[in-house]
Order: structure tokens, then C-alpha cells, then sequence
């Protein structure tokens, strides 16, 4: 059993690229100095919040699977969809900022793509498509309110101290 289809993934891929093309004209500060790179602290962190976001995955696919109804094989494709979707897009909040995710806002671009991915792939996993079983309204929101909590507010604070320290 796959947790998402080829269809899937290619859909996945099909909304993310609007956001990474809009990232081209995102607003992030500058670096006051030219960089450095010491790959060893970066290569840890990202580590770090890479466990992290698979294990917010996990629990959230552990509620589904036990609390949400999702037994259903098609169900629980299209939820891990969005919970793909929504972990990508606000990731892309946390990592770029050194600091707090709030430090810089995004281009218009990037605003609207994000925007407009959560409002599709929303869309399409209540009504469902071929390819892709409808699901709850309450189950999107809920896999949307779960990566926007986690993304934004652990992971974001997790990221702001393991660079403030070396790790």
C-alpha cells in the first residue's frame, strides 16, 4: 500500500511548482555579511526539524487513522495528500527566515500561491476527483490547523534556537 498514488504525486508537484517559481520574488533580509557556510551545524538542524516534522506527521496520521474515520484506504490517501501539501507549504514559512518566520513578509507572489494551493487542494480533497476520495471538510481543517500550528509555531521556535546555539 502507497500513502499517496502516482496521481497523487503528480498533482502534489503540479501545485507546489506555483510557490516555487513565486519564490523568486520573496522579500527575505539580506545578509548583513557575506555568508559562511559550516555545513555540520546546518546538516544537524535540519536533521532535527526533519525527525520533527516526520514525527508531527506521524501523529497526525496515528489521530486519523484512530479518531477521524479514516480507515479507509482511499480516505487516508487523500488526507496523507494533504498532509504532504500543508507540512511543504508551511515549511517554506519557516525556512526562509533565520528568525522568526513573522521577521519578514512574504512577496505578494508567494502569498497568493500559498493561498491559492491550500484553497485548491482543499477544494479538490472535499469534493473529491478521480484519483482522489473526498474527505471531510473538518479532516482538511484539521490537517491544515495541524501544520499550521506545528510549522509555524514549534517548528518555527525549534529552528530560531538550534540557531541562536551551535549544535
Amino acid at each position: 500500500m502507497f500513502v499517496v498514488s502516482a496521481f497523487q504525486v503528480v498533482l502534489l508537484l503540479f501545485l507546489v511548482d506555483f510557490v516555487t517559481i513565486s519564490l523568486s520574488t520573496d522579500n527575505v533580509r539580506p545578509s548583513e555579511k557575506p555568508e559562511t557556510w559550516n555545513i555540520t551545524p546546518l546538516v544537524k538542524g535540519a536533521t532535527i526539524l526533519g525527525v520533527a516534522s516526520v514525527l508531527e506527521s506521524l501523529g497526525l496520521l496515528f489521530l486519523g487513522l484512530n479518531y477521524f474515520g479514516l480507515s479507509n484506504t482511499a480516505a487516508l490517501n487523500t488526507f496523507s495528500f494533504d498532509m504532504l501539501l500543508f507540512g511543504g507549504l508551511f515549511t517554506i514559512f519557516v525556512v526562509r527566515e533565520r528568525g522568526n518566520f513573522w521577521k519578514s513578509k512574504p512577496s505578494r507572489p508567494l502569498l497568493i500561491a500559498i493561498i491559492a494551493d491550500i484553497v485548491i487542494s482543499s477544494i479538490i480533497s472535499i469534493t473529491g476527483i478521480p484519483g482522489l476520495t473526498p474527505i471531510s471538510p473538518t479532516n482538511v481543517m484539521i490537517a491544515l490547523a495541524w501544520f499550521f500550528a506545528f510549522g509555524l509555531l514549534v517548528n518555527d521556535q525549534l529552528k530560531t534556537h538550534l540557531l541562536k546555539k551551535p549544535i
